[in-house]
């Protein structure tokens, strides 16, 4: 014979309360993963100023209620901390002029 609907009911939700306990700590460990690899990040990283090798476009009207992108990437050179330099983009307001 099969079991009744509550026993069969109660079995699930046993099983459904089981499973919260593996399931935080499964989000415990990626947090504190991914709050220990911020912090290596952070310490690899300095402040530069960058010189913008070209202007940003622009500022468009805005078109039929469209939504405007507000920034730009543009070429730019900055220096590292060993006193090599380095080029690449980087994302400015738009309008922004070397």
């Amino acid at each position: 014979m099969s079991e009744p609907p509550s026993a069969a009911l109660a079995v699930l939700l046993l099983r459904m309360l089981a499973a919260l306990p593996v399931a935080a700590a499964a989000g415990s460990e990626t947090c504190t993963h991914q709050r220990a690899q911020a912090v290596r990040q952070a310490a690899e990283r300095h402040r530069a100023v960058a010189v913008l090798l070209a202007a940003a476009p622009a500022m468009p009207g805005q078109a039929g209620g469209s939504p405007v992108r507000m920034e730009a990437e543009v070429p730019a050179r900055w220096q590292l901390p060993d006193g090599s330099s380095r080029e690449g983009t980087v994302t400015v307001a738009k309008g922004t002029v070397r």
